[in-house]
This record gives structure tokens, sequence and C-alpha cells, in this order.
């Protein structure tokens, strides 16, 4: 598995980070079994989650599940938004995290990076 994280923060404690990273589903599991299970194990491992919003769409012509929660850390609130995009066999991560809130206009920003994706679909 690779993980690539992209940082404004220079501290940990202010800006965006965004994580790109792929895992694969065991084997008989779909997609959108996959996404519940990712996300119920979230909300079991994480101080005070709360899922905000959650919606299925594309990304580049490939079925995703965007899920925006937040959840409490000893840097204070942490708020995600995590796209999971279906490349079978495997499936792509996205997580933009901020420390405190996203603004309206930040999501925004971050929707249309994971919109202009190039996925080239070799596992």
């Amino acid at each position: 598995m690779t993980v690539n994280v992209l940082t404004s923060s220079l501290d940990e404690t202010v800006g965006l980070s965004f994580t790109v990273s792929r895992d694969t589903p065991p084997w008989g599991m779909g997609f959108h079994e996959f996404f519940d299970r990712e996300i119920g194990s979230l909300s079991r491992q994480l101080n005070h989650y709360q899922l905000l919003h959650q919606d299925t769409g594309e990304v580049n012509n490939h079925p995703s599940v965007t899920a925006e929660f937040c959840w409490s850390s000893e840097q204070g609130r942490i708020h995600q938004l995590m796209t999971l995009v279906d490349i079978a066999p495997r499936v792509l991560i996205l997580t933009a995290t901020m420390v405190g809130e996203l603004t309206p206009q930040q999501k925004e920003h971050i929707t249309a990076i994971v919109q202009t994706l190039q996925i080239n679909a070799r596992s």
C-alpha cells in the first residue's frame, strides 16, 4: 500500500492535509460494502465521531462515495472529507483533513480537485 500526503501545514496544527492511498477490499466484498465497513470502523475508533454528510457520485467515470465527518483529537476538532473511488480491484481513498472547520468554499475547492483526477485503473 502506498500513502501520499500533501500538506499546507508546517506544524500539523493549522492548514489542510490531503492524503492519497489505496486499498484492496477482501475477496467477495463489493465497493459500497467496503465503504460502509471503513466508515463503520472510523466511527468506532475516532472520539466523538459525527457523520455530517454522505453522497454517491463518480470521479472520472468511476463510482465514488464521499463522507464528510468530524471527530475530536488532542489537537482539537478534526474535519475530514473522504472520497473512496472504485478502481476495481482496488479502492482509491482521497482524504482532506483540517484541524478546525472546513469552510463551504474549502469543501468546494477540495471537491473540484478530486473531480480533476484522471484515473489510470491499472493496478
